[in-house]
């Protein structure tokens, strides 16, 4: 069967009204976004529409703070891996039943590293990679910023010149090394020539990265 990519908001929509039906009836999740986050689905699913919208198509519209409401939570009652990967099962789950194609990937990485960043943010132990993203995730063949920018700081409702790796989830050298395994994961060895965290020591900011990367490809 061929299945359509994320390639339109409609397309989006209706992946997360799926994806958030599964959720709202999971045992694990659906307390959490009932009972303890208090979520109105009435207007959270169309502002997740415009998340993912932003994050695979550029289409202006979302604002918000993730994060935030993610604290809150877990104030309330500690959020811990479980339910990140449980969040991140269903939601490739959902992807694998309905969806497939460059978008479709690039959504399954994008997940996989807001999930790492909101649990590493509260303390709780970051969720491993789903083994069928590696499985069927195909890479890159070219270096573009608004790809950087959605896969490493796509989570992040405010992004400009002066954003730095910290307040996208990588305050210390050891994050680096996450890093170099995320874009080695995104684009392969055909884009770049092997990267190390030396390599991305001398970008502190977002805008460091991308022009480090750029010059990388270009060489």
């Amino acid at each position: 069967m061929t299945y359509p990519d994320l390639d339109t908001v409609e397309e989006i929509s209706d992946m997360v009204h799926r994806f958030y039906r599964d959720v709202n009836a999971d045992d694990l999740l659906g307390p959490v976004f009932n009972d303890i986050a208090h979520v109105d689905w009435t207007t959270h699913l169309p502002k997740l529409t415009a998340f993912w919208a932003r994050a695979l198509l550029g289409i202006d519209g979302y604002s918000g703070n993730p994060f935030a409401r993610h604290a809150d939570t877990h104030a309330a009652a500690p959020l811990t891996s479980a339910h990140f990967e449980r969040w991140l099962t269903l939601f490739n789950h959902t992807l694998a039943a309905g969806w497939n194609g460059p978008n479709t990937e690039r959504a399954r990485a994008l997940a996989h590293n807001v999930a790492r960043v909101h649990a590493t943010q509260l303390g709780v132990t970051p969720p491993q990679e789903p083994p069928m993203v590696a499985e069927t995730h195909s890479h890159r063949d070219d270096i573009d910023p608004d790809d950087i920018i959605t896969l490493v700081a796509g989570h992040l409702d405010q992004i400009d010149s002066t954003t730095t790796l910290a307040d996208c989830g990588y305050p210390d050298e050891l994050a680096l090394y996450d890093l170099v395994d995320l874009l080695a994961d995104e684009y392969g060895e055909r884009s770049l020539t092997p990267i190390d965290a030396d390599d991305l020591r001398p970008a502190t900011t977002l805008a460091q990265l991308i022009a480090l990367l750029v010059n990388r490809e270009t060489r």
